[in-house]
């Protein structure tokens, strides 16, 4: 039995032959654009997997002081997964991303079993497919007057048009499902806003603490109601647990930045890209916090453009 993994790619890798590239019981070919000729699929196929390794269907036995019956059958918990292989995949985008590759799209994976000989046809899971999920928006519309706010704002070249660019970097990163760097360009953004230049420690939270706007808009996101991924992560995070406190929370966002900040030796192990779920409830959070403060940013940009351009009696 083997396993086919089909990925899209993006980028403009190029490749001068597209012969299939065998190594041990691993095959890889990718596929190119006709019209580009950039590379724009990659599929990778496992041979020879052990029958104990099959997503096949096992008998599940039903728990007499269940409520509700279950389903007679289990898949194989021995199954193998593209998990088992997605850190070698991650490792493979950053290495050809110096020959212009920009993604392996992890998100719209497609997965098939096949069946090498006629004895290995049996009942499993032949495969399945995965796709973005669809864009939702999260704002009302513009009409052209707050449109035309946008564009005349967009002229002012103040120091909080960069923290509105980290924002927008951060949103990129959180729909991609890339929550490690999102998290990186939410803290840039609140960094760039409220730190005053500061990078240490004691001199960035002290600094964070003077903010009345960030520490309220703590207060209320996580303090004063209830925040569902913020629930999640506080029994994982020694400064959250307990009665916490707006200052416990700015500790909180000063280590979860350094976290995923620092990439040294030592830090070895704590996280990795394809760990990037690991940090979605994290990344939740801390994009909220930027997200709202931003928000506030532009509705003030907006108002101002309007009281400087409405017509005078």
């Amino acid at each position: 039995m083997k396993v086919c993994y089909e990925l899209p790619l993006k980028g403009t890798l190029r490749l001068a032959s597209t012969d299939p590239i065998d190594f041990e019981n691993w095959r890889f070919e990718f596929q190119v654009d006709a019209e580009t000729g950039f590379a724009n699929r990659l599929i990778i196929e496992i041979l020879g997997i052990p029958r104990e390794n099959w997503p096949t269907l096992l008998p599940a036995k039903h728990d007499p002081d269940a409520l509700l019956p279950r389903f007679p059958f289990d898949v194989n918990p021995k199954a193998h997964w593209f998990a088992d292989i997605e850190p070698f995949v991650i490792n493979l985008e950053g290495i050809l991303s110096l020959h212009g590759l920009e993604a392996i799209v992890l998100e719209e994976l497609s997965v098939k079993w096949v069946p090498e000989s006629e004895p290995e046809k049996v009942g499993m899971m032949s495969g399945y497919s995965l796709s973005s999920p669809q864009v939702r928006a999260f704002a009302e519309p513009l009409d052209a007057k707050q449109l035309a706010c946008c564009i005349v704002a967009a002229r002012c070249p103040e120091s909080e048009t960069v923290a509105l660019a980290l924002f927008r970097a951060a949103q990129t990163h959180m729909q991609s499902g890339q929550f490690i760097d999102a998290i990186r360009c939410s803290y840039f953004c609140i960094e760039h806003l409220f730190a005053n230049g500061k990078h240490g420690r004691r001199q960035t939270i002290e600094q964070f603490s003077k903010a009345d706007e960030l520490t309220s808009t703590i207060k209320a996101l996580f303090l004063d109601g209830p925040h569902e991924s913020f629930e999640k992560i506080r029994p994982e995070h020694k400064e959250l647990k307990g009665a916490a406190t707006p200052s416990d929370v700015l500790e909180f966002i000063f280590g979860l930045r350094g976290l995923v900040q620092h990439a040294g030796r030592y830090h070895t192990g704590r996280w990795h890209p394809s760990r990037q779920y690991a940090f979605q409830h994290e990344a939740i959070c801390l994009f909220n916090v930027a997200e709202l403060i931003c928000d506030r940013i532009v509705t003030r940009k907006m108002n101002q453009t309007l009281k400087a351009h409405r017509p005078h009696a």
